[in-house]
C-alpha cells in the first residue's frame, strides 16, 4: 500500500464499514476527542474494536489495524506477488 493512503481510499477498496466524524464541522466532535483523550494534531484517528486507538496512523499501521496485511511464510517459495489497482476513469 502506498504511504499515507487516506482511510476513505482504504474503505473504498476493501468495502469496510466506518464512520467519518469531521472535527471541524461537527459540533459533537469535541466530546469524541475528549472521550479518547485526543488532540487535533493526532488526527486522523482510527478506533478499533476493543477501543484500541491509532493516532495519526501510517498506511501500514492502518492496514494492520484493519486486518488487511498478511505475513508471508518465509519457508515457502513465491514466484511473484504483485498487487495493482488501475486508476479510476
Amino acid at each position: 500500500m502506498a504511504p499515507n493512503v487516506a482511510p476513505a481510499a482504504v474503505h473504498d477498496a476493501q468495502r469496510l464499514s466506518f464512520q467519518l466524524l469531521d472535527t471541524e464541522r461537527n459540533p459533537d466532535a469535541g466530546g469524541f476527542l475528549e472521550c479518547f483523550d485526543l488532540a487535533s494534531h493526532q488526527l486522523p484517528v482510527l478506533i478499533l474494536p476493543g477501543q484500541e486507538v491509532l493516532r495519526n496512523p501510517s498506511s501500514l499501521q492502518l492496514a494492520d489495524g484493519l486486518g488487511l496485511t498478511e505475513t508471508l511464510d518465509p519457508d515457502k517459495v513465491y514466484d511473484v506477488a504483485v498487487v495493482v489497482r488501475a486508476p479510476r476513469a
